[in-house]
């Protein structure tokens, strides 16, 4: 059902459906509830955080963006939380936070080797 409600929400996502994609995330987001669900936990905040355009939007995906790496960290798929701090910088740029920006690229820059050689392999 997560599956499926993501899905959805993705599909809605591309077609400009903001709202509705929002909508369905939450839906996946209060089945999962507290289960432990790393990977697509990171999954789902990783893509609520595709940019839509508005300063209070992009405020938002910031949000998003620390939790999809709070939870891909906890997985073994290290590149997504790599990708995760360079979406988190680019976003934060985009709202005129430059000091935070640098920030989150430094964190990836000083991250363990392991995240960024898988950082480089998926480039």
């Amino acid at each position: 059902m997560v599956e499926a409600y993501f899905g959805i929400a993705l599909a809605d996502m591309h077609e400009g459906n903001f709202e509705s994609s929002l909508e369905n995330y939450e839906l996946a987001l209060k089945l999962i509830g507290d289960r432990p669900a790393s990977f697509t936990l990171g999954r789902i905040y990783a893509t609520m955080a595709a940019p839509a355009g508005s300063s209070n939007v992009l405020r938002k995906e910031s949000v998003t963006s620390k939790k999809a790496i709070g939870y891909y960290e906890r997985t073994d798929h290290k590149s997504s939380a790599a990708d995760g701090y360079n979406n988190l910088g680019i976003n934060l740029i985009l709202i005129g936070q430059w000091d935070r920006a640098h920030e989150a690229w430094t964190k990836l820059l000083r991250s363990p080797p392991k995240l960024m050689s898988a950082a480089v392999r998926c480039r």
